[in-house]
């Protein structure tokens, strides 16, 4: 190579580097730029994408079923109207007991506030099926039952005090009708002379009326010592064995104390002042209501009278 040429190459050498590194500055800084601004266009677009209108998609089958559950209604379509049966029945009871003049063991009344609260929640989801509350069905049931089975209670022993009165006016009515033709036989006995069938109670009648009650019970009704030792401690305990006796806030009277005394008329006219007619009296009250003095003495014990 010819020398003349040498020093222009080595002048084109400088000029070639200096263009290259021009064009990787001039590169370098277009890259940075164009990064610089892509990234707030990104994050522009970012910001105006839309929220999604439903959640619905992301929800999995797990979670999308307690959702369902609090929006629905009560799981038993009845429970409403059972409920409200339930209570009305049981405000019904209340008022046959408050009608029925009887008086009935334990408690007249039901409490019905819990069933009352359950009846409010399930008419309450009834009206908006989309109400977020916990579902009242099985609580609100749980009530009724409770309700239900006082309400039946209530009823049997409604029933059971209208047994005991009824029975009680029949005993009534059986020993007054017993004491009555008791009455009308010893009427009809003395009135046709045959004194040989009338009780002997002449000679006793002047004597201690705890006599003639032993004489009457024996010869009218068959009952031996063991039933006026009964009839005994039951005389003993209401009268002493007074004719006279008369109680003065009851108004019962005479040694059976009939209530009220004029009862005894049945059996006599001289009910005031006679033993015997008193005692006939009261021995055909004991037969006809409790069959003999040891069970009117029974009663007498545990419940005051007889």
């Amino acid at each position: 190579m010819p020398r003349t040429l040498r020093p222009a190459r080595r002048a084109l050498l400088p000029t070639a580097l200096a263009v290259a590194v021009g064009a990787c500055m001039i590169g370098g800084v277009s890259v940075a730029y164009g990064a610089e601004s892509s990234q707030p266009t990104m994050q522009r677009a970012a910001y105006a994408a839309p929220a999604p209108t439903s959640f619905a998609p992301f929800l999995t089958a797990d979670d999308a079923d307690p959702l369902r559950s609090a929006l629905s209604v009560a799981k038993d379509p009845n429970a409403l109207t059972q409920a409200q049966a339930a209570l009305d029945d049981a405000t019904a009871a209340q008022q046959e007991v408050a009608a029925s003049g009887v008086a009935v063991d334990g408690a007249t009344t039901i409490d019905t506030a819990a069933l009352s609260d359950g009846i409010a929640k399930l008419a309450s989801i009834e009206a908006n099926p989309a109400l977020l509350t916990a579902d009242p069905t099985d609580q609100t049931m749980a009530d009724m039952g409770t309700v239900v089975a006082a309400t039946a209670d209530l009823r049997s022993r409604l029933q059971a005090a209208k047994d005991k009165k009824a029975a009680e006016e029949a005993a009534a009515a059986a020993a007054a009708a017993q004491a009555a033709a008791a009455a009308q036989a010893v009427s009809t006995t003395k009135s046709s002379g045959a004194s040989a069938s009338a009780p002997a109670v002449g000679p006793i009648m002047a004597g201690d009326p705890r006599a003639i009650g032993r004489e009457l019970a024996a010869s009218q009704y068959g009952w031996g010592e063991d039933q006026f030792a009964c009839l005994n401690s039951l005389w003993q305990k209401e009268s002493g064995w007074n004719p006279a006796a008369h109680n003065s806030s009851s108004g019962a009277y005479g040694i059976p104390q009939a209530l009220p005394g004029s009862k005894m008329a049945s059996a006599g006219a001289d009910w005031q002042t006679n033993p015997a007619t008193q005692i006939t009296w009261g021995l055909g009250y004991i037969a006809g209501r409790y069959g003999t003095p040891c069970g009117a003495w029974g009663h007498s014990q545990s419940t005051g009278w007889y």
